[in-house]
């Protein structure tokens, strides 16, 4: 009921103000926290001088995609005081309002938003049940929850991977003293207000965030910052500057060095010319309410070769898992591109289908010919990458060998046949029954024995040594990443053809384990053990102690002596010194001794060391 004058004479000076001032002479420990809505919590920071203020203007904008008014809003504070942006408190949700997933969905848009949240400077404060996925509104008055509500696991994870990471890093993100807030371009040359865009810096620790605040495709250029206040100007001047990309991530103007950063988001990595950035600053595609969150930035200078230049050129912008691992294939494309040709989805089918079922069929060469000088192709580039002078014919005359064996192994029961022993003849069908249990069978069979031969051009002492070189290349020489895309391409997913790539160097490694020295009582123990020691594949048999027992996998166990065996009846059709008559009686020893391990094994109740035992007491 006062008048205006009545009130300025009661009041005279600002209540909160004197409340501020008071309190910084009184108390110069507190700290006075804001709640301000409206649009006045800059009045409160600026004029009343209240350390930290609930920001309502970062949930409510960002929320209903006002992106240019909310830019603006951090355009005006950084001209007129850029160390007022470290007093807003940003929030997603308070008790007054709507919970964060009934405000910003549980998608990209909330994850971008809290993104901002995690890295703006300031003072980031998750709502309650906000990373839970909580939709109930839960009141100061409460004393607990009235809905029975569960955690959101996916959200949980989501956050896990993609928000505590960042608030791991708070001190990346806290200070204004290298914030800089960019301008977007778009491809038509306008600044595109629904991107935010800035960096910052702490020690040696950089980072780029980049967000897509609308339902929508964007692309365009970040190279400039917007203007703010220079209060940390070692001469004084206070002015409005801008400062360019380059010049925010400090990085060299020189065309020989290259940027290489990592997005948190997708973990992928990113190189770019150094020199171009500061050019014309970075390019960058945007999908509807996508993010970046650029780390770990590296610069590298080019060597000699310009390898690095080369890879640039080489993704021409495009993200890999790891720059080292892309710089490495980028030189091995002279082995990968002859052994995709010999390993690849259409040949592989192309032999799986070419199997010869009876004795009475004429032999087709096509197959034959076809493998001999792809292997020729692939085995001249290995030997031009290793500088060998190896002869590489008789190899790849192996190889063809190898898939020959193959081709003619569903005739094995037919071909070599004991008139008195109907269990070599069951053991040999069981072995193509095996095979045709998957329909990738056959074709992991070919892959792998064309693979294991490889190592033969190093010219090993053992077939045990040509197999070891054989499955390090897979990893040494990234085949794996061939064999798992073409293993997809024949229809496999990721997870399966992943499990294909580690089967087939597991295997690749194990070819000429006939060789094992021993006696032939004691020959079964003496392979078991030399698997065992191979940690390969003890993980395959999912070997693990419990109780101080060892333990095996039954499955995984029958399916490594199927393989097994398989390779073994192989490697005898293939050893061009066993004879013909000879054929039938090796055959029928790696049938005796892949059944005397089964057996074994059977017997020991998935202990590993009563498996051995059990063997050694055998005396096949």
């Amino acid at each position: 009921g006062l008048s205006e004058q009545e009130f300025e004479k009661a009041l005279p000076v600002e209540f909160w103000r004197e409340v501020v001032d008071r309190v910084a002479e009184e108390l110069p420990d507190t700290l006075l926290l804001a709640e301000a809505f409206w649009m006045m919590e800059s009045y409160f920071v600026r004029t009343l001088g209240m350390h930290r203020v609930y920001n309502s203007a970062f949930m409510h904008m960002l929320r209903d995609e006002k992106n240019a008014e909310y830019r603006q809003s951090i355009k005006n504070t950084l001209e007129y005081n850029p160390q007022i942006l470290k007093r807003y408190v940003n929030f997603m949700n308070n008790p007054d309002e709507e919970t964060a997933v009934q405000q910003f969905g549980k998608g990209d848009k909330y994850f971008g938003i809290a993104t901002l949240m995690a890295t703006l400077p300031g003072l980031p404060m998750v709502g309650h049940g906000q990373v839970e996925g909580f939709s109930e509104k839960y009141g100061m008055e409460y004393h607990r929850a009235k809905w029975h509500e569960r955690p959101d696991q996916g959200l949980l994870e989501r956050h896990q991977r993609q928000i505590f990471p960042l608030f791991h890093r708070r001190r990346l993100f806290a200070e204004v003293e290298n914030f800089l807030l960019y301008d977007f371009f778009a491809a038509s040359g306008y600044v595109n207000d629904d991107v935010f865009a800035f960096s910052n810096k702490h020690g040696d620790q950089r980072a780029l965030i980049v967000y897509h605040n609308r339902f929508g495709d964007t692309r365009g250029w970040i190279r400039t910052s917007v203007g703010q206040r220079n209060s940390a100007s070692p001469d004084g001047d206070q002015g409005i500057t801008q400062r360019t990309l380059a010049e925010g991530l400090e990085i060299p103007n020189d065309p020989s060095s290259y940027l290489i950063f990592r997005n948190l988001v997708t973990g992928m990595e990113y190189i770019r010319n150094c020199a171009e950035i500061h050019q014309k600053g970075m390019f960058i595609e945007l999908y509807a309410y996508q993010t970046f969150v650029f780390l770990d930035f590296q610069v590298i200078s080019d060597s000699s070769d310009g390898r690095y230049a080369r890879v640039n050129a080489f993704l021409g912008g495009k993200p890999v898992p790891s720059i080292a691992e892309a710089l490495q294939e980028m030189f091995l494309q002279i082995i990968h591109s002859p052994y995709r040709e010999l390993v690849n989805a259409g040949m592989l089918r192309f032999l799986a289908s070419s199997r010869r079922e009876d004795l009475k069929t004429t032999p087709d060469t096509t197959p034959l010919d076809q493998v001999e000088w792809k292997s020729l192709q692939l085995l001249r580039a290995i030997a031009g990458f290793l500088r060998s002078s190896t002869d590489v014919s008789p190899i790849a005359q192996q190889i063809r060998l190898e898939a020959s064996a193959i081709l003619d192994l569903p005739m094995l029961a037919q071909r070599y046949s004991k008139p008195k022993s109907t269990r070599f003849q069951q053991q040999a069908e069981e072995l193509i029954k095996f095979l045709d249990s998957d329909p990738h069978q056959w074709e992991i069979l070919f892959a792998t024995a064309f693979t294991s031969r490889l190592g033969l051009i190093s010219t090993p002492k053992t077939p045990i040594d040509a197999a070891l070189i054989s499955s390090g290349w897979v990893e040494e020489w990234l085949l794996r990443k061939v064999i798992r895309q073409e293993f997809q391409q024949l229809g496999q997913d990721e997870p399966a053809a992943g499990s294909t790539v580690n089967l087939i160097r597991l295997l690749s490694g194990q070819r000429g384990w006939r060789s094992i020295k021993a006696s032939k009582i004691q020959k079964p123990s003496a392979v078991l053990a030399s698997w065992l020691a191979d940690p390969a594949v003890s993980d395959h048999l999912q070997v693990n102690t419990n109780n101080q027992v060892e333990w095996f996998n039954w499955e995984a166990m029958q399916g490594w002596l199927n393989w097994m065996q398989v390779f073994g009846v192989l490697d005898v059709l293939t050893d061009i010194e066993v004879g013909e008559k000879e054929i039938l009686a090796q055959v029928g020893e790696v049938f005796e001794l892949i059944d005397a391990i089964g057996v074994a094994a059977a017997q020991s109740e998935y202990q590993v060391s009563k498996l051995i035992e059990n063997l050694r007491g055998s005396i096949r």
